[in-house]
């Protein structure tokens, strides 16, 4: 078998069972398990009783998962059996290095050309001690080293499996720090305040200092670090405004190459729904088009040269 550049990941523990088995079933195009009795092809009807057994031994620890999720993809375009050798190659040596001796189903997907193989393992064993897999070794499954059967195809990206094809979306903190962005760099204080008078800005933690450590928008909560390094990335135009922080020392200011729109239609269709009227939106339009207004040159101040005159001999 050659060597296969493979993606491992380990999917954050949760599911029950019996909706991950039958999850992972739901688009098989090849069905294997090993309940005890090793390695078998399983049929659709024996799902309720492959769940069974991946949780059996689960109430001696009731806080532990039922099931672990681990997912292993190839490159797209490689053939179906060179697939599904390479797949379950490096599956037996991950549960071989990870979870020995517990029971699995594994099915064979295919998604744009993609070949997937997605296992549920049973995640506590006879004795009631259940999985546990150190940061360490998370890295270790992500970088393929648990396996001579092939190489990580981590950071490769679109030129390896081509599987991240799709743009990520826009974050609701981008948004928001959009919004709030002060010429400065700061947080423009007349529109925080507008954004928590309007109840767009709920539900806020502070630290005994005062300073915030939390809010919620839109339904999620935030951190305040995390808007102000989104804040902190955007193109400051003038250092001389003011922020609800407190002041502090500006970057310098950079204009950006292609100014972004001042509002997105989303973000406006959120605000009107949130009571925002038309003329509240315009300011807010304005307040954005102050942020990605490009700096002026300052006038250079004339130097005036004195030269002392020395006497003639």
């Amino acid at each position: 078998m050659s060597i296969q550049a493979v993606i491992c990941k380990l999917v954050k523990a949760g599911q029950t069972a019996r909706r991950l088995v039958n999850y992972v079933a739901g688009k098989s195009i090849g069905l294997r398990a090993d309940l005890g009795f090793g390695m078998m092809r399983l049929r659709r009807t024996m799902l309720p009783w492959a769940a069974h057994v991946l949780r059996a031994h689960r109430d001696s620890c009731p806080r532990a998962s039922e099931v672990r999720h681990v997912i292993f993809s190839v490159p797209k375009g490689m053939a179906r059996r060179a697939a599904f050798v390479a797949l379950h190659a490096v599956f037996e040596d991950w549960r071989n290095e990870y979870a020995p001796g517990m029971p699995w189903v594994a099915a064979l997907q295919k998604h744009n050309g993609i070949y997937h193989l997605h296992a549920a393992v049973g995640n506590v064993n006879s004795l009631g001690s259940p999985l546990k897999f150190r940061p360490h070794q998370v890295v270790a499954m992500a970088d393929m080293k648990f396996t001579d059967k092939a190489v990580s195809a981590k950071g490769t990206g679109k030129k390896g499996l081509k599987i991240y094809t799709k743009a990520r979306g826009r974050l609701e903190v981008e948004d928001l720090a959009e919004l709030l962005a002060a010429p400065g760099g700061g947080i423009k204080a007349a529109v925080w305040e507008q954004l928590k008078d309007k109840g767009l800005l709920t539900d806020f933690r502070k630290r005994k200092d005062g300073s915030f450590v939390s809010f919620a928008y839109q339904g999620r909560r935030m951190r305040m670090a995390t808007l102000e390094g989104f804040v902190a990335r955007r193109p400051a135009a003038d250092s001389s405004s003011e922020s609800s922080s407190g002041g502090g020392s500006a970057a310098a200011p950079v204009a950006p190459k292609t100014p972004p729109k001042p509002l997105a239609n989303d973000l406006a269709a959120k605000l009107s729904a949130a009571g925002f009227s038309g003329k509240d939106l315009a300011s807010l339009r304005n307040n954005l088009r102050s942020v990605h207004a490009l700096p002026r040159k300052a006038a250079k101040p004339k130097t005036i040269t004195i030269t002392k005159n020395t006497p003639r001999k």
